[in-house]
């Protein structure tokens, strides 16, 4: 089953991609797939990502 996970954080460049590994490291050591990762960034420190997993 296809799932996806939004991750929003307003925080520096480094904080938000520490996050995005730690939760890609979770999902994988948790027997998930990683299928595809976007990221985006709305304003000066407003960073979104979305992992697709199943």
């Amino acid at each position: 089953m296809i799932q996806t996970k939004t991750v929003s954080s307003m925080t520096s460049a480094s904080v938000f991609d520490s996050k995005m590994n730690q939760i890609l490291k979770d999902l994988q050591d948790n027997g998930y797939k990683i299928l595809d990762v976007k990221l985006a960034s709305s304003f000066w420190f407003d960073y979104v990502g979305m992992i697709t997993y199943e």
